[in-house]
C-alpha cells in the first residue's frame, strides 16, 4: 500500500480509521512555508499541483477500498507499481490494484 502524507493538525484523530468523503488534497507546508496548491490532473494524466479553481479534477474522494478518486472517476495510481523514488503519480482508470491504494500516515511515522 502506498503512503499519502496529510499533515493537518486534525488528521491524528483519523489515523487507522476509514475516512470517506470529498477532500481537497493540499500541500500544507514545506520548511514552514504555507502553500495553497491542490492536486489536479494535468497533461498525459500526470498529477500536478496548481492553484485551486474548483474544477472536478481537483475534488478528491477517499473511497472505502483505499483508492483516492476524483469527480471524473479517475484514481491516483503509481505507474506499474513502481517503488523507485521520483516515480510520478498519475490519474488512471480504476482497476483496484495495490498501486492504486493509499493510506494516511502521520508525518512523524514516515521513515
Amino acid at each position: 500500500m502506498t503512503q499519502l502524507d496529510i499533515t493537518d493538525s486534525g488528521v491524528s484523530a483519523f489515523v487507522g480509521k476509514l475516512i470517506i468523503g470529498t477532500f481537497k488534497l493540499q500541500l500544507i507546508h514545506l520548511k514552514g512555508i504555507f502553500y495553497s496548491f491542490v492536486l489536479d490532473v494535468g497533461m498525459n494524466d500526470k498529477i500536478i499541483m496548481v492553484e485551486p479553481n474548483g474544477t472536478e479534477k481537483q475534488k478528491w474522494y477517499f473511497d472505502d477500498d483505499f483508492t483516492i478518486r476524483n469527480e471524473q472517476g479517475m484514481v491516483l495510481d503509481i505507474p506499474k507499481g513502481s517503488k523507485e523514488a521520483g516515480t510520478p503519480v498519475i490519474a488512471f482508470k480504476k482497476h483496484g490494484g495495490p498501486n492504486q491504494k493509499f493510506r494516511i500516515v502521520p508525518i512523524n511515522k514516515i521513515k
